[in-house]
């Protein structure tokens, strides 16, 4: 097989995803870099699986603590999706996700709240409105606004993850369990300790 061919690029994407879940990160990052190389000599500038490439790249480095590749490449995703896709899609509320994860990484509370609000207005707009991500990004926002010491907002979206992972997932679910505990948490600052 052609060392520049696209099927070889996606099994070295498969290889990387496999990796990353394992743990593997440097493994996982090897094979995703053999992509990205592969994705930018023979795909368009512009081209969605190129912004998905990156955006994997970047979750790698977010997980090796690669704070400023992790946002190179989350920024080059969301060039490309901002591009290419409606500004409904879910691939660019993942983009504005994952770049709220990086900011609030930084520290940079007010970066990370902007870009978790753009992508939960996608959200609600475009998926049920039980859905894990929404449940995720409701989350997100409640941590935002826990660090930012807004505990009204905080506790707003706390429940309503917990409110959408209780329908969800039964009793006693680990997601579900540390989703209540960090409403209770918030509670507590809310009222002062």
């Amino acid at each position: 097989m052609d060392e520049k061919h696209p099927f070889l690029a996606k099994s070295y994407n498969n290889f990387s995803q496999i990796y990353q879940d394992l743990g593997q990160l440097e493994q996982a990052l090897k094979f995703q870099l053999k992509t990205v190389e592969i994705f930018e000599k023979i795909l368009a500038k512009n081209h969605p699986d190129l912004a998905i490439s990156y955006n994997n790249l970047a979750l790698i480095y977010r997980d090796l603590g690669q704070m400023e590749k992790a946002l190179e490449f989350q920024e080059k995703a969301l060039k490309i999706r901002e591009k290419v896709l409606d500004k409904n899609h879910p691939h660019l509320a993942q983009s504005y996700n994952n770049l709220s994860l990086i900011y609030r990484d930084f520290g940079k509370m007010e970066k990370a709240l902007e870009f978790q609000l753009k992508a939960n207005e996608i959200w609600e707009k475009e998926l049920d409105k039980k859905h894990p991500f929404l449940a995720k990004s409701y989350n997100n926002l409640a941590t935002i606004y826990e660090d930012l010491k807004d505990y009204k907002q905080a506790v707003q979206y706390a429940q309503q993850a917990v409110a959408i992972l209780q329908h969800l997932l039964p009793n006693g679910h680990p997601n579900l369990d540390t989703a209540k505990e960090n409403l209770e948490r918030i509670k507590r600052m809310a009222e002062g300790g």
